[in-house]
Parts: structure tokens; sequence; C-alpha cells
């Protein structure tokens, strides 16, 4: 009989931006770990603790990417498409496209399908662009075998179309359950994507 359970292994990434005599700090992913597990051996890797966090972004609301987030007191946390400042909301149209722009090499947009509010972080590096792409792209496998991502997608089209889109900007991608991977020159070039026809064909009209 087939296992209805499995063991959650997701990605919580650091960033950190140095420009002018200011330095962005933020935390992606979920922290369910406990407190010295995650903040004290992590961020102490980087001399860093929750405090100094300037940003907490949880790329969608699902119960593994999300967590703790009361321990980054001083942060601003963007958690799918809202934005919290201390106990005050601000409104950002993520759905007609916007970024949320952190700085000149930082920004948060919108890619929906995987749930209808995703967002990724977008991070310009010497090594070119690095999307932190949550759960739109599962892991390096999901290229060729659509069912990693596809069987968890609220909207396999929609996330279709993301993904073709995030593959032609970025130079690397952090998916949301497997190691960062550089995006193969064929992708950027001709982006492709194994999925089921009739979806393929759903995606196509929505173009």
């Amino acid at each position: 009989m087939a296992s209805n359970k499995y063991q959650n292994t997701n990605n919580k990434w650091l960033f950190e931006k140095q420009k002018d005599n200011s330095r962005r700090k933020g935390v992606c992913g979920y922290v369910w770990k406990n407190r010295e597990d995650f903040c004290w051996a992590g961020l102490k890797l980087h001399d860093l603790v929750p405090e100094k966090i300037d940003y907490v972004v949880c790329t969608h609301g699902h119960s593994d990417h999300v967590g703790n987030l009361n321990l980054f007191l001083n942060a601003i946390h963007i958690i799918s498409h809202d934005i919290c400042i201390g106990d005050t909301y601000v409104l950002h149209d993520f759905k007609q496209g916007i970024p949320y722009e952190i700085d000149d090499d930082v920004e948060v947009i919108s890619t929906p399908g995987h749930t209808s509010c995703d967002v990724s972080v977008n991070v310009q590096t010497d090594k070119g662009q690095v999307c932190i792409a949550g759960d739109l792209f599962e892991r390096l496998e999901d290229m060729e075998d659509y069912t990693l991502w596809q069987d968890n997608s609220e909207n396999p089209a929609l996330q279709h179309k993301v993904r073709l889109e995030v593959l032609k900007r970025a130079d690397w991608i952090v998916p949301g359950h497997g190691p960062m991977f550089q995006v193969p020159n064929e992708f950027k070039q001709q982006p492709r994507m194994v999925m089921y026809e009739s979806v393929t064909q759903e995606a196509d009209d929505t173009l």
C-alpha cells in the first residue's frame, strides 16, 4: 500500500546585498526549525541574528514555506502578495505584474500557478540573475518530469506560462525543494517544458 506521507525537504535562503554604506539582508523560505537550529546555527554563519534581518519573504502560504515569522520582529514581511511592516499592511499590485523593489538589484515578482499568489525573488549577482522561485520549480528534475510540479499545481496552465517567462530571464534558479541549478542554454534560447498535452494547449490559448 502506497504511503500518503512524505518528508518535507524544502529550501531556506539568505540573501545579502551591499550598497553604499548600507546592507540589505533577507530570508526566503520556511523557518519552522527551532530558534537554535535555524537562527543561531544558520544566521550565525553570516554574523547575523534575526533582529538584523531586513526582509522575510515567503513565496506562498503553504505550511512548508512559512513559520517562525515572529522571530523577525524588525523585518518587512512579504508573504505571497501581502506586505506587512509591523502591524501595517502595505498595498502593492503584484497581480498587475509590478515588481516590489527591495533595491536596484533585488525585486519580488508575482509568479502564480502553484497557488494563485506565489511570488519569487530576483537577485542580480556577479554570476547573473538568480531567481528564488519557491514551488514555481520544485527541483531541477521537474524540467523533464512534469508530474513533479504539475500534480501539486492549482493552475498548471498558468504555472507553465510563468515558468517559461522565468526561464528566459534567469541564469540560476533556486527551486522550492532542491539545490540551485543553472538554467540550461537550450531552455533560454528556446524554452520548452514537458506537460500534459491538454494543459499545454490551454496554456498556449492564454498567450
